[in-house]
Parts: C-alpha cells; sequence; structure tokens
C-alpha cells in the first residue's frame, strides 16, 4: 500500500509541477507578445515560485523516502 501511495503521491506532484511551468510559460509568451507588462508578468510568476519550490521540497523528502 506504501508502494501506491508513493506514485500516486509522485504523479500528483509532477502533474502540478507540470502546471505550474505551462503557467508560466503562458506568461512568457504573452509578455513577448506585449499582452502584459513586465510588472504584471512579475507579480503573476512569483504568485507561483513559492508553491513551486514546496511542491519541488515535498517531492525530494517523498523520493528520499522511496529510495530508502
Amino acid at each position: 500500500m506504501a508502494n501506491l501511495f508513493g506514485w500516486l503521491m509522485t504523479f500528483f506532484l509532477l502533474v502540478s509541477l507540470l502546471a505550474m511551468v505551462g503557467y508560466q510559460l503562458i506568461c512568457f509568451a504573452d509578455l513577448e507578445f506585449d499582452h502584459i507588462n513586465v510588472y504584471e508578468f512579475s507579480t503573476r510568476v512569483n504568485k507561483v515560485v513559492m508553491p513551486e519550490f514546496v511542491i519541488q521540497a515535498v517531492f525530494s523528502l517523498v523520493a528520499l523516502d522511496y529510495i530508502k
């Protein structure tokens, strides 16, 4: 059961990280085509940075626990 939990946790963490990276790429595209200015871009991306770091830390802890 722990193996299943590890796989599911890893899957959902990776999907959430991919969604955050996709959001950042969309913001970069909006910035490139002048739909938003630099200040709006930075506020949008800064809202995603800390949750991304937290998810990466949780993913690292899950990966270390899974390897053990």
